[in-house]
């Protein structure tokens, strides 16, 4: 094991066998998962994606997402605009194979609201067919996949409503009977909702009406309808419902009915960007307390050194997704097409936080999230040891420092293993 990369790779596998379902942050390491014991006891396996209780299935057996994004199918051609163009020129099934190299297990697709919806400025039949054909070319090699639909401006058009509108129900009318059947599709209604956090938005959000923000006037459609249209599409996909704040909170959602299984819906919810610089608990009340009794994903992240660079980000990185593994919440790294966020150029090197320094290029959580994907990997693979630690003292002291709790917590097993440690490290 290289020496400089054992502090990512320990964290790697806290994560991994903390998605194995050890228990999460605050949960007793014996605890067993509730989703553990049904397939103990013989549940039968059902195809694809579902959800059960506050936990995602993949083929019957309990599944945290491991993600990226694209988003070179964000716009059709002519459309994409900037650093999207040569992520659309890029796009193929190279870079699908590197995103299973890294052991990714999902993939994560913009797709234009403008360029699906019949009605829209954008419409193209070739449009539609291609973003057909790069979500079975996904599919083809094992990948699930998240179809999200995209409004804001690198989606083609300069204005859009902060909610769905019309020409989104009408994308998703011409999406959902397309996937409908292949449960290994999920449909996040819409990308990054734009209204602030209040009960009344949130009240427009489920149910729609006239929503007037930022110098947009348009009429909303509810996520209600929309999930009441997929339904009635005939897709049972598990569908994505998406936070307010441009989704980067879930407090405060309401409840929404899922017409054809009201008592067992087949919805998750998603979170963008948690702030870096707060607390956990801060992280608890925006989307992690959701995560007790919903599926969570966190379906786009990046702390990179030029995109709103946080100086504290190689630092805070570990502890956020220490955190997401303690509540079982998948995570999508935005992304696999663009240099400078996961990949440092086409060639597809991760980036790293080695010398990182804001606005220097090529500094970020590539390398992070991948070493943590591929011990997740490991750990729920069919080559899965018993699971234990081996934890060097200075690692251990350094996310002792990030969060003494959660830590302390993560490694109460009698199946850790710290080496080079006297007895202040341990106590």
């Amino acid at each position: 094991m290289n020496v400089r990369r054992r502090p990512t790779l320990v964290l790697a596998v806290l994560l991994a066998l903390l998605v194995a379902g050890l228990g999460g942050v605050g949960e007793a390491s014996a605890s067993p998962h509730p989703n553990r014991i049904a397939k103990d006891l013989g549940t039968p396996a059902v195809p694809g994606i579902r959800v059960q209780g506050a936990s995602l299935l993949d083929n019957g057996v309990p599944w945290v997402p491991r993600g990226v994004q694209i988003v070179g199918l964000v716009a059709p051609p002519p459309a994409l605009v900037g650093k999207y163009i040569a992520a659309g020129q890029h796009f193929g099934l190279a870079e699908l194979q590197a995103a299973v190299a890294e052991h990714a297990d999902m993939i994560r697709f913009q797709v234009s609201e403008f360029g699906i919806d019949p009605q829209g400025p954008l419409y193209s039949a070739a449009y539609v067919q291609s973003v057909q054909a790069a979500i079975e070319e996904a599919r083809s090699l094992g990948l699930n996949v998240i179809v999200s639909l995209q409004a804001e401006s690198p989606a083609g058009e300069l204005t859009r409503c902060p909610l769905p509108d019309a020409g989104a129900e009408r994308a998703w009318q011409v999406l959902a009977p397309m996937f409908a059947g292949d449960n290994g599709v999920m449909f996040e209604l819409y990308n990054e909702p734009g209204l602030l956090n209040s009960r009344l938005n949130w009240q427009t959000w489920l149910n729609g009406g006239p929503v007037i923000s930022g110098g947009v006037t348009c009429q909303a459609v509810g996520m209600q309808q929309l999930v009441n249209d997929i339904r009635a599409d005939g897709a049972d996909n598990v569908i994505i419902l998406p936070g307010l704040n441009t989704g980067t909170t879930l407090a405060g959602v309401p409840p929404v009915v899922d017409p054809t299984s009201p008592d067992d819906p087949q919805f998750a919810y998603s979170v963008h960007y948690p702030l870096m610089t707060a607390p956990p608990t801060t992280w608890d009340a925006a989307f992690g307390n959701l995560a007790a009794t919903k599926p969570v994903i966190l379906t786009e992240w990046n702390a990179n050194s030029t995109t709103n660079c946080i100086p504290s980000s190689p630092q805070r990185s570990p502890l956020l997704l220490t955190y997401l593994a303690g509540k079982r919440i998948g995570i999508v790294g935005f992304a696999m097409d663009l240099p400078d966020t996961l990949i440092t150029d086409y060639s597809y090197t991760p980036t790293t936080y080695s010398a990182f320094t804001c606005g220097v290029s090529g500094g970020g959580p590539g390398q992070l999230l991948f070493n943590d994907f591929a011990a997740q990997a490991l750990s729920t693979g069919a080559t899965a040891a018993a699971p234990s630690w081996l934890v060097g003292a200075p690692t251990l002291s350094e996310l002792n420092a990030l969060a003494a709790i959660p830590t302390q917590q993560a490694f109460n097993t009698p199946r850790t293993f710290v080496t080079g440690a006297d007895s202040d490290v341990l106590n």
